[in-house]
């Protein structure tokens, strides 16, 4: 996502100079029409898995879910990336 906005021009810094978290730089890649709201909503709930992940949630995701994230990011990385 970072690499994206930055890409794009966006910045990713909050004022204070610190690394701005995902939802927010989703939000201004959606905003700034780089994709639609299905995108950043589909962004939005595969960020929740990799926390979940993150903070050893394990209970909360599924095996087959982990599959179908990693084909969402490939093809976004693909779409938005290449």
């Amino acid at each position: 996502m970072r690499k994206l906005a930055i890409k794009n021009g966006l910045t990713i810094e909050k004022t204070d100079g610190s690394l701005k978290s995902m939802e927010p730089i989703n939000q201004e890649l959606c905003k700034a029409g780089l994709y639609d709201k299905l995108i950043q909503k589909q962004i939005t709930s595969w960020a929740d898995l990799c926390n979940n992940a993150a903070h050893g949630h394990f209970e909360k995701y599924d095996e087959e879910q982990v599959r179908m994230m990693l084909l969402f990011v490939q093809k976004f990385c693909s779409d938005y990336l290449s």
